[in-house]
């Protein structure tokens, strides 16, 4: 990885999304993270918080996969 692509995913961590995908043939990538938590009724809900960047760099990723972002840095 470029030194702009490890400054990127250490961005979207300390900001504390947890995974990052390709978004398709295009400039974008999509930085999220899920939360997952039970109501009052038992029933499971989930939120997602994400953001879309135009970026050229990452073109290793394999497009709509998840790449857990912590891994990614531990293999930089």
């Amino acid at each position: 990885m470029t030194k702009d692509e490890v400054a990127f995913l250490k961005y979207a961590k300390d900001a504390g999304f947890c995974y990052i995908s390709k978004e398709g043939n295009s400039n974008y990538v999509r930085i999220y993270r899920e939360e997952v938590e039970i109501n009052e009724e038992g029933i499971q809900v989930s939120d997602v918080h994400e953001q879309f960047c135009i970026t050229k760099g990452f073109r290793e990723l394999v497009k709509f996969k998840a790449y857990s972002i912590q891994d990614l840095l531990e293999q930089e």
